[in-house]
């Protein structure tokens, strides 16, 4: 009883092991012809840029010759994009923009492949889609204390600090009674002023912001008007 007790415990040892093997992530067993393991190089370097609606994403084939495509997945691989590629003698550079995507995050797969339909294995990539919710995000700069200084320069405070400013676009009227632009780039500084501008007329600014530093897109806030002192 003893020995059929061992039998057993083996048999079942062997047939978790072969479920086991039998479970793979399928991205090997296409590598898998007449007993040879057929590898193509995969997508390297991999960077992603999020933008309004959309998202791009650039990689370099470094090697491997035989590479004629790649594909990109999203969606839990139910939606997929090709891109032909035709190899150079150096290092090539895949680029590729996605359209109409809803905003969130989201995991994306890409695979190179040569004309015998063999892929390579997965490059995964997580990265932000923006839109409406981080558009809400964008709040313009406050400014306090507008004041006109003896030298005749204006000038004001902002309140706080904005994640993801980068900036601040002003048009006013100068003495001339002429519009011009001004744009106030973020610095360590929580104050501005600027000279010729005609008194007791009307300026307006409005906020700039990136979501990512590489972002495709700029965001910015609805416009502030305000007047200047005498």
């Amino acid at each position: 009883m003893k020995k059929n007790s061992k039998h057993g415990i083996l048999a079942c040892i062997v047939a978790c092991c072969f479920l086991a093997c039998a479970k793979q992530d399928d991205t090997y067993r296409d590598f898998l012809r007449g007993g040879e393991i057929l590898y193509i190089g995969r997508a390297d370097s991999v960077k992603n840029y999020g933008g309004k609606g959309r998202i791009g994403f650039s990689w370099l084939l470094t090697s491997d010759p035989k590479i004629t495509k790649c594909r990109i997945f999203w969606n839990g691989m139910a939606d997929s994009v090709e891109i032909p590629v035709t190899r150079t003698q150096g290092v090539d550079t895949v680029r590729i923009i996605l359209n109409n995507m809803t905003e969130g995050v989201k995991t994306f797969s890409i695979f190179t492949y040569d004309n015998a339909g063999h892929r390579s294995v997965r490059v995964e990539k997580i990265a932000n889609v923006y839109g409406d919710i981080f558009q809400l995000s964008c709040l313009p700069r406050i400014t306090k204390d507008i004041v006109k200084r003896s030298n005749g320069l204006m000038r004001w405070e902002w309140i706080g600090t904005t994640e993801n400013y980068i900036g601040v676009k002003m048009t006013y009227v100068d003495l001339a009674g002429v519009t011009k632009e001004v744009w106030w780039q973020p610095n360590k500084l929580s104050a501005d002023s600027l000279a010729g501008v005609k008194p007791e007329s009307e300026f307006t600014y409005v906020t700039y912001f990136k979501p990512e530093p590489a972002a495709l897109d700029t965001f910015y806030s609805v416009p502030v008007t305000k007047k200047w002192p005498k």
